[in-house]
């Protein structure tokens, strides 16, 4: 049985059936962004869910349901992403975004509260939960404890990960992997991972996401925003937020398909959403190329 078929998996047609399907994830904030994803090739939309409620669905939240119902028409998941902790203040609306997107279509849902994942799971059993693993969660052991006390479908994986512990990872957890693949901030070390709460501290007052460290924790000779050379990265060295998207990641598809990832993230937005349907179409090519899953004719 593979992984994919634990939980629910993506319907597919009968003319079409890939030993191993990978789902092309894209991140997107608004429905314009939406549906330029859709009409690209996406296998699933990941929209931020709060700064779309704040602006384009406020106050007509109806519009939600129209544009999920545009990409279901396309045979596209929408998966809304609600980021953020819930606190005294604000957990009477992010409920309601939560009851919001269970009657609005939504295919899932994204979170990172675990008090929010067991209201979700309360009041909306049959909508799928999907987690944004933190860093320090990063093993197999985290994520089988959060799947067992939350009743997870998938885990988005942090941004920065090594493909040996990746391939760990697919192998002791029975629970939906999704790999950020593309974008700022994203890299997949050839090795293991360094000490990054050491590098934060010295990376974030530089608006960076990550810096890789020396395999001691250390920082000499590493530059900052860099992978370091002892760490080669799988896919590009540089890493820095303020940096382009790439798509040189394209080249691990073997990896990722050996490791049987079944999802892979495209987190192409801000000022970089103008390149949004070039990169999109580019991985849909590949893709398909390859027999890694080939986008479905089947309804959703």
């Amino acid at each position: 049985m593979t992984k994919a078929s634990v939980k629910t998996p993506l319907p597919t047609s009968p003319e079409k059936s890939p030993a191993h399907q990978m789902e092309l994830v894209c991140t997107v904030q608004d429905p314009t962004t939406m549906r330029i994803a859709v009409d690209s090739g996406a296998n699933c939309v990941q929209l931020h869910y709060m700064h779309a409620w704040n602006t384009a669905f406020n106050p007509d939240k109806s519009a939600l349901a129209r544009e999920i119902g545009y990409a279901h028409h396309r045979f596209c998941k929408v998966v809304l992403a609600l980021h953020g902790n819930a606190t005294q203040s604000n957990w009477e609306r992010m409920c309601k975004m939560i009851d919001y997107a269970a009657q609005s279509g939504a295919d899932a849902i994204l979170m990172s509260d675990p008090a929010l994942m067991l209201f979700a799971a309360a009041h909306h059993p049959h909508l799928p939960r999907y987690l944004a693993l933190p860093e320090w969660a990063l093993n197999a052991h985290a994520i089988n404890a959060f799947d067992r006390q939350l009743g997870l479908s998938r885990v988005v994986l942090p941004r920065v990960l090594s493909l040996p512990l990746l391939e760990e990872l697919a192998r002791d957890t029975q629970i939906e992997l999704e790999v950020p693949v593309s974008g700022r901030g994203c890299i997949i070390t050839a090795g293991r991972l360094a000490n990054l709460d050491q590098a934060d501290k010295y990376t974030r007052p530089l608006g960076m996401m990550h810096s890789c460290a020396t395999p001691t924790g250390g920082l000499q000779g590493a530059v900052i925003g860099h992978s370091a050379t002892s760490e080669a990265a799988a896919n590009e060295s540089c890493y820095a937020t303020g940096t382009g998207p790439s798509s040189n990641a394209l080249h691990l598809l073997p990896h990722l398909m050996k490791a049987k990832v079944n999802a892979i993230q495209l987190d192409i937005d801000g000022s970089a959403s103008r390149f949004l349907a070039q990169i999109t179409r580019a991985w849909r090519e590949s893709l398909d190329n390859r027999s890694y899953g080939p986008r479905t004719s089947s309804r959703i």
